[in-house]
């Protein structure tokens, strides 16, 4: 379980966030977002939701209808390092 704010401190840049759908134990897919949409992200910030508009998961080109209830966490999205690493070299 991470808090928003360890992750804002972490060692990597965060492109942004991502939202997982989980229907009957199936992950259906995500939606990309800028800010997190909860306190704690990964898999303690999960969530049971009842949908109230359908939303469409670009990632598997599925629809979820409206009313339908779905789990759901939230992720960052990492991108580099913000710091050098062992065995890695400068840019030039």
């Amino acid at each position: 379980m991470a808090k928003e704010e360890e992750v804002k401190s972490n060692r990597f840049e965060i492109l942004g966030f991502y939202k997982n759908y989980w229907v009957n134990g199936r992950l259906m897919g995500s939606v990309r977002l800028e800010k997190p949409d909860r306190k704690t992200l990964g898999w303690g910030g999960k969530t049971k939701e009842t949908l109230k508009d359908s939303v469409y998961l670009a990632d598997t080109k599925r629809t979820l209808k409206k009313g339908t209830e779905a789990l759901t966490e939230c992720n960052a999205l990492y991108g580099r390092s913000k710091v050098k690493f062992f065995g890695m070299q400068a840019k030039k």
